[in-house]
């Protein structure tokens, strides 16, 4: 049975990407307590990051502490400019954070963050994938609108 579009926006698919299993797994321990969450699976690097970013089509990437941490989500970002990026970091160092910001990034929060704020940024970063999506299926329509009236006139 194929999934409605309602069913789908009520399941929010996410890849974890950490250089540490154990992270990982804490991470999907923690996303486990929302229901609408669904942690699809986890890279321990950058490389494995893209081929399951492919294969699993997430929603969100939730990016943790890399090396290179910019060029990952720059990458990732690259290529899948709709996954929203939420990234972790150990510090919040600003030139850092607008680095990551400027890479695609769509949150920055420290590790040290609750599991409550995780899901909060989660949250925000769905909806506002939500609300461009909207826009651009309005934006869309008004396009096909003009298209075919050009094409009658």
């Amino acid at each position: 049975m194929i999934p409605s579009e309602y069913e789908t926006q009520l399941h929010h698919r996410i890849l974890l990407v950490e250089r540490s299993r154990l992270a990982a797994e804490a991470l999907i321990f923690a996303l486990d307590s929302d229901p609408t969450l669904d942690a699809v699976g986890y890279a321990l690097g950058p490389c494995e990051a893209l081929e399951l970013a492919t294969s699993l089509s997430p929603d969100s990437v939730l990016v943790g502490e890399l090396p290179s941490q910019p060029e990952v989500v720059q990458a990732i970002h690259a290529r899948f400019p709709r996954m929203r990026l939420i990234v972790l970091r150990e510090r919040l160092v600003p030139i850092e954070v607008n680095e990551l910001y400027a890479a695609g990034a769509a949150e920055v929060l420290e590790t040290s963050c609750s599991a409550d704020e995780l899901l909060h940024a989660i949250a925000a970063a769905r909806r506002r994938q939500l609300v461009f999506e909207r826009g651009e299926r309005r934006r869309l329509a008004g396009l096909r609108l003009v298209h075919r009236g050009a094409q009658s006139a």
